[in-house]
């Protein structure tokens, strides 16, 4: 009995000291972190974080925490720092995942970030040509010098983040000009992130799939450092179909060009390498574009690319294009030796080019009915080379380079046109529906334009033989030796080879003032 008495005593004192411990240590712990305690420490904590980094101001109406560390911010969004206190991102919920139990006094770890129908306002500001709140978007002294935040939001300590989603995502865009809005609808984000294989600090290795089908979409593999902000990219894939039942998707600045130059087709960009974010110009990585069936026009004419490649690497500040070539026209474009300084201020860049068998007629809108011969035609063909400096285009240029016309029809060629109608002899030219007309222009990029060296045209109905200036602001200082052909075909013979034996029977033309509107005044030549 005795025993037992004490077997209770004993167990007595243990629950009466656990009991007191309870009250005095553990009690006030509970005290001071209150009702909702925990969850309100982890809600600071993570806006927190955000605001440390990020322009606009991070607000929510509501939160919920569900232990042991998932946190929904309800009614979020992200205020930009103006008198209007404009939402440039609303999110119905903001889901954040911990990787960790979070601990009063420590860094909490973000695994996981999950958006529910988040909205991205882009609103432009007509005062600055930039976007409220987003130009900039994050502060960026913060992220390149971690020591200007505290040591509990650093980014290598409080994100492990494995995964991002975004569900059912809209994008809205407003240009400044009047209350119209774009707003593109149904954009998914699936982005998977691990610790990078490497094992460097910071970095982190995701998997990235955003898609707007049937717009864009934007797959692969990349790497990014948290503390640096260094990418990388092995590879990543941005694909852009273009066709007129989805321009409505676009924004309305893209929407009117786009319908106006009849723009269409596939794009894709692959890139590879490395980019520091805070330098992008810095990066070492290579580029591949793609393009098929793609297609822009302009007033009457359109330019159709079959395919298109270019290959290039960026690499200690250049730009060098190892492949660029199209297939358009029915025939061939290449380019080589192309490089560009991008580091450089003064843009260097060069490049030389080869087309060849382009057919002219395909240039043409509209096609020509049949029977009908087109106002424009012939196999055309072109090399040279051109350098200079972007930064100071086009006084920097120069370069040369030749073409020629075969087997053509160059009734629609401006000034052509005009001195023909003041031979009176357009109506004749209109008239002939063979492909006899030719044409041979050597030239120069000077700085202050492109300098005819040689020139040499023929028609059934004229001849011309011409040198001169035709300006970059598309002005004309042209000498044109020109006349009939009808009149001297009788004496000499067929078109082929004439220019030369009736070079001294032909009208001396002075051809000045813009291409759409030629001045040419005649100067007699002893005829």
């Amino acid at each position: 009995m005795k025993k037992s008495l004490v077997l209770l005593l004993i167990v007595a004192v243990l629950v009466v000291s656990g009991l007191a411990a309870f009250l005095l240590v553990i009690s006030p712990r509970l005290k001071a972190i209150g009702k909702g305690g925990v969850e309100d420490w982890v809600a600071r904590q993570v806006v927190r974080i955000a605001n440390a980094y990020l322009v606009p101001e991070v607000q929510y109406d509501t939160f919920t925490y569900t232990h042991p560390g998932v946190l929904e911010l309800k009614g979020a969004r992200l205020i930009a720092p103006d008198g209007a206190k404009t939402r440039v991102v609303e999110a119905g919920v903001i889901r954040v995942t911990l990787a960790e139990v979070p601990t009063f006094g420590q860094p909490i770890v973000i695994e996981r970030i999950d958006l529910e129908k988040a909205a991205l306002r882009l609103l432009r500001d007509p005062a600055t040509g930039g976007f409220k709140g987003l130009l900039p978007f994050v502060k960026g002294e913060n992220i390149t010098d971690q020591n200007r935040v505290d040591a509990q939001v650093q980014l290598s300590k409080v994100l492990k983040i494995k995964k991002i989603t975004l569900t059912d995502g809209e994008l809205q865009y407003n240009d400044g000009a009047g209350p119209e809005t774009m707003t593109l609808k149904g954009v998914t984000l699936n982005l998977d992130v691990q610790p990078d294989s490497s094992g460097d600090a910071g970095w982190y290795a995701m998997k990235l799939n955003v898609d707007r089908a049937p717009v864009f979409s934007v797959k692969g593999d990349a790497a990014l450092n948290v503390d640096s902000l260094e990418s990388r990219f092995k590879p990543l894939t941005i694909s852009v179909s273009l066709s007129e039942q989805d321009y409505s998707a676009l924004p309305p600045e893209l929407q009117r060009p786009l319908k106006e130059h009849d723009a269409r087709g596939d794009l894709q960009i692959t890139l590879n390498g490395t980019v520091p974010l805070r330098d992008a110009m810095s990066a070492e990585a290579d580029a591949a574009v793609t393009l098929r069936n793609f297609n822009v026009a302009a007033g009457e004419y359109r330019l159709p690319i079959d395919t298109g490649e270019l290959a290039a690497r960026l690499s200690a500040g250049t730009l060098t294009a190892s492949k660029a070539q199209a297939s358009l026209l029915g025939g061939t474009l290449t380019a080589s030796g192309l490089t560009l300084g991008v580091k450089d201020p003064a843009r260097p860049v060069s490049l030389s080019w080869n087309a060849s068998n382009l057919e002219l007629r395909e240039l043409l809108r509209t096609k020509t009915s049949p029977g009908e011969a087109p106002k424009l035609a012939g196999r055309f063909n072109s090399q040279g080379n051109a350098s200079g400096s972007l930064a100071s285009m086009p006084n920097s240029l120069n370069g040369r380079g030749m073409l020629t016309v075969r087997d053509g029809r160059l009734v629609a060629v401006p000034v052509l046109t005009d001195l023909m109608a003041s031979m009176e002899l357009l109506g004749k030219a209109a008239g002939v529906n063979t492909l006899q007309d030719a044409a041979d222009i050597d030239f120069d990029f000077t700085p202050d334009g492109v300098k005819v060296t040689r020139g040499e045209a023929t028609t059934p109905a004229a001849t011309a033989k011409f040198n001169g200036l035709i300006r970059y602001d598309s002005t004309l200082d042209l000498i044109v030796n020109a006349g009939p052909l009808e009149k001297v075909q009788g004496l000499l013979g067929k078109v082929g080879g004439i220019i030369g034996e009736v070079t001294d029977k032909l009208v001396k033309y002075r051809v000045t003032g813009p291409i759409s509107a030629p001045k040419i005044e005649v100067k007699p030549l002893g005829l």
